[in-house]
């Protein structure tokens, strides 16, 4: 990237002003097409901060089975699409093959072992540059597909008819190549539009995971309005982007311990509070030699209480909404939802 593109954009003001023999005094913004936040109206402020909002809360949450937490682990199987969207040289490129190549089958192994159920959030071209990937996952019979993009795209570049166009033809190939229709959505780099949440609408979606308003499953509200989704949200202290190794060289990374024993912190406080732990894991990290004992601990040491429930996220979205269809005395998200369970 040239260096003129790097500066900010008054100093570019100012050295062409200057060059040209001009004033170096800032053009004033326009009053009506530039707008600070500072200027809006109160209403206009509520438009923009609450487009995606928490609607009931199902805090202490009531698990199925009468368990005390929920544990849900999924995976985004970005792999080579994250590479291609992202342009990414070689070596990078063959980091995310190691996702393909032995993470998940690592992954898939330790799963197996422990009888736990996992839902893999796959973008549409991965399962169609490696199919052996749904035949692997849909082995046991116990995991979840769900929707991560057609090539991990941002919705963000898109117009709405192509993200449009994307969002479901990556719903039908998903469809195609694992036999099951996805009926939950994570969008890549966590970008979300208006007309994301209207396609999963139409698409008959149960879920979405993503936003991060809580940290037990909620109502999922758009402009104020009930979406009909349940939001299933990941929790910032339970991903292993912190520890991958993309940021390895410059940044370092955490031990495999010290991660266990943050990981194991989060259950101890869901756990008291009749919570939920929402792992996020990529393959091509997790599925690491010094990576995997991280995910095998955490089920351990879950294992080690009573009243765990492990599932997947379209299990878990689905318990939820029939709680909001059959009772009119869901928690939203009040004073009484709010209160952890101390018991």
């Amino acid at each position: 990237m040239p260096i003129a593109h790097r500066l900010p954009a008054m100093v570019l003001i100012v050295a062409a002003a200057t060059a040209c023999g001009g004033s170096i005094r800032a053009q004033e913004p326009d009053p009506v097409d530039r707008r600070t936040p500072w200027t809006l109206s109160i209403d206009e402020v509520r438009v923009q901060a609450l487009q995606f909002s928490p609607g009931r809360s199902f805090w202490p949450a009531k698990w199925p089975g009468g368990a005390r937490v929920g544990i849900l682990i999924s995976f985004d199987v970005d792999n080579e699409s994250l590479a291609i969207i992202d342009d990414a040289d070689p070596f990078i490129d063959s980091l995310y093959q190691f996702g393909t190549q032995r993470g998940l089958p690592r992954i898939l192994n330790v799963l197996d072992r422990h009888d736990v159920p996992a839902t893999f959030f796959v973008p549409a071209v991965t399962l169609q540059l490696t199919p052996a990937i749904a035949a692997s996952i849909n082995a046991s019979g116990r995991h979840e597909f769900a929707a991560h993009g057609w090539i991990h795209e941002r919705a963000s570049d898109l117009t709405p008819e192509e993200h449009e166009h994307y969002l479901r033809r990556a719903v039908d190939e998903i469809t195609r190549l694992t036999g099951t229709r996805p009926v939950g959505y994570r969008a890549p780099y966590g970008i979300v539009t208006a007309d994301t949440i209207r396609l999963l609408q139409e698409l008959d979606s149960v879920y979405h995971s993503g936003f991060v308003a809580d940290d037990v499953p909620y109502e999922l509200l758009s402009d104020g309005r009930p979406t009909g989704l349940v939001e299933l949200p990941p929790s910032l202290g339970l991903e292993d982007s912190l520890i991958d190794p993309l940021n390895s060289f410059s940044a370092g990374i955490q031990s495999p311990g010290d991660t266990l024993e943050s990981f194991k912190s989060a259950f101890d406080v869901a756990y008291r509070e009749g919570g939920m732990v929402l792992v996020l894991m990529h393959p091509h990290v997790t599925g690491t030699l010094s990576r995997i004992s991280v995910l095998e601990g955490l089920i351990e040491y879950a294992r080690s209480y009573d009243e765990v429930w492990f599932g997947t996220h379209r299990a878990a979205a689905e318990h939820f909404r029939e709680v909001l269809a059959d009772s009119d005395d869901t928690p939203d998200g009040g004073d009484d939802a709010a209160r952890p369970n101390d018991n």
